[in-house]
């Protein structure tokens, strides 16, 4: 019988993969032109808000990594000048219930958008 993975491994695997892109692209608005500022020069957001947005994604695909009914892996988070859009598949209405509610929770959410789909709908 094959093993069963070790949840908290596989949660800080994910966290830690989040954290590095989302950082990435930190660095890479914060590099200017010479160094990368395509990605600055394709949006009209400012470094800062990028920087916020960035943070609130980063934070939110946390929490939905925490909890154990969501599968994190199947949502997909976007945010733009504080706008949380949340697209993908949950297990049931509770759990989308709870992921927009982990969106609302995070200091800088102006407002969540909710695609997500319940998988029995």
């Amino acid at each position: 019988m094959p093993a069963e993975p070790n949840v908290p491994t596989l949660r800080m695997i994910l966290l830690a993969t989040m954290l590095c892109g989302t950082s990435g692209c930190f660095w890479v608005a914060v590099g200017g032109a010479g160094a990368g500022g395509y990605y600055v020069g394709q949006d009209e957001r400012s470094v800062a808000q990028i920087t916020r947005d960035a943070a609130i994604t980063t934070e939110l695909n946390g929490r939905l990594v925490q909890d154990r009914e969501i599968r994190a892996l199947q949502i997909d988070v976007d945010t733009r000048n504080g706008v949380v859009r949340l697209t993908g598949r949950v297990p049931n209405a509770a759990a989308r219930t709870r992921a927009i509610g982990y969106a609302r929770a995070i200091q800088g959410v102006r407002e969540v958008l909710s695609d997500l789909q319940v998988a029995a709908e």
